[in-house]
């Protein structure tokens, strides 16, 4: 007998978002600002990114990554709607141009994403999850799929800053093994990583200024 192709795809959509309940692993650098000093607090005020860089070794894993923290023109509510926006979520990394979302639900989403600049490319799949009431996202690559990483963490916390503006707070911790080669390459990506809250400001003040807007949100 032949299965309904409306029951096989609901099926595997299920099995797929089964697997989010995975715990995600843990972060360890600083996850919040209220550590931050005078000088990266007078940064943010005057519309700079602060970003605290960090390797670590983890068994075989040789981690970069670490905070960074930037004052978005919006409020909280439409930074939230954009992060959780998944087909574009692209838009708000740094050399990223196309996401394909392979899973969705209300606190969850599966998307594959993929980088380009000059002769470097990857691509990976991350399983998102959105905690709404503290509108903070918890992200993580899925070893299961072919990738250019070896393994990645990391999140986005969406909080109130002062005059209806947002301060976004960053973490993220990656081995991106050896494909992409030199470490200057390796050096550049660690940067680009950490410049994920300049990235979102770019799209969220710019094209996106209408779009996640309370009468027009996605």
């Amino acid at each position: 007998m032949r299965r309904s192709p409306s029951i096989f795809r609901l099926a595997v959509l299920a099995l797929a978002l089964v697997s989010f309940a995975a715990p995600f692993p843990s972060f360890t650098s600083a996850e919040s600002a209220s550590d931050l000093s005078a000088d990266e607090r007078r940064k943010l005020r005057a519309g700079e990114i602060v970003v605290r860089p960090k390797n670590e070794t983890r068994g075989r894993l040789e981690l970069i990554g670490g905070t960074s923290y930037l004052v978005i023109d919006a409020s909280p509510e439409e930074v939230w709607r954009a992060v959780r926006d998944a087909p574009n979520f692209h838009k708000m990394l740094p050399q990223a141009h196309t996401t394909d979302v392979l899973a969705r639900s209300e606190e969850h989403a599966r998307v594959r994403l993929s980088h380009a600049y000059g002769p470097m490319a990857t691509t990976y799949v991350l399983d998102l999850r959105f905690l709404n009431e503290t509108r903070v996202m918890m992200f993580r690559l899925n070893e299961r799929y072919v990738s250019g990483m070896e393994a990645g963490w990391g999140f986005i916390r969406i909080g109130d800053y002062s005059r209806g503006r947002t301060l976004v707070s960053f973490g993220a911790m990656v081995d991106i093994g050896q494909r992409l080669g030199t470490n200057l390459i390796k050096g550049q990506i660690h940067e680009w990583l950490l410049k994920v809250p300049l990235t979102m400001k770019w799209h969220i003040e710019g094209e996106g200024r209408t779009a996640y807007r309370a009468d027009s949100a996605p």
